[in-house]
C-alpha cells in the first residue's frame, strides 16, 4: 500500500508526477520533468552496470477502469 512507502521515495517527493491507476502508481510521461528524471535515471544505470538494453513496457496512458472516476 502507498502508506508503507518510505518518505524519501520519489512518489512521496513528487506526487504530482504520478497517476494513480487502481492499486498502481504510474509515472505521467506527459510531464517534461518526468521524462528528464527517467532519462537521468537510465543514464545512471547504464553508466554503472553492463546492461544490454533498457525495456520500457506499457508506456501509454491507462484506459478508464470500471468504477474509476
Amino acid at each position: 500500500k502507498f502508506s508503507d512507502i518510505h518518505p524519501s521515495h520519489i512518489t512521496k517527493l513528487k506526487p504530482e508526477w504520478f497517476l494513480d491507476y487502481g492499486t498502481m502508481r504510474l509515472f505521467n510521461p506527459g510531464i517534461p520533468e518526468v521524462r528528464h528524471y527517467l532519462i537521468e535515471l537510465i543514464g545512471d544505470i547504464v553508466s554503472r552496470y553492463d546492461v544490454d538494453g533498457i525495456h520500457f513496457d506499457d508506456y501509454f496512458y491507462p484506459f478508464p477502469m470500471p468504477n474509476m472516476k
